[in-house]
């Protein structure tokens, strides 16, 4: 019984330490509800500061500027604590999103292009990076 006990409780802990994360560069892009209020031909340069921050980056071409955000969040998986569950399914995922807005010269969205992906991998398996639905 002490043993049930025990192992319902490192399930439930490392489930918990599972949830921890960690992220870097703009989370606004990973919010949909955010990124369609977006509208190509309609939404300009300051609308998109408005809603997403300041790009990571910003670049002319063909006299069209662009803007670039990243995103990327990594958790832990809770196979981590399992020592031989970690050798096929992984410690870590990483989940990454990327979105370039592209202005016009009157400074209105012309394109939007989002982009969405996870990297994960076991010592067995080897690391994958498969595009996923954003």
């Amino acid at each position: 019984m002490n043993l049930k006990k025990i192992a319902a409780a490192f399930v439930a802990v490392s489930l918990l330490v599972g949830c921890g994360l960690e992220s870097q560069g703009s989370q606004a892009i990973s919010d949909s509800s955010r990124v369609d209020q977006i509208v190509v031909g309609t939404t300009t340069r300051e609308e998109v500061r408005a809603s997403l921050g300041e790009p990571e980056a910003r670049w002319q071409e063909f006299g069209t500027e662009n803007w670039s955000y990243r995103f990327q969040q990594e958790s832990m998986n809770a196979a981590m604590f399992i020592p031989v569950a970690q050798m096929v399914a992984g410690r870590m995922h990483v989940d990454f999103v990327n979105m370039i807005v592209s202005f016009n010269q009157a400074g209105v969205v012309t394109q939007v292009v989002r982009t969405c992906s996870r990297s994960s991998g076991g010592m067995l398996t080897g690391d994958t990076l498969e595009t996923v639905a954003c």
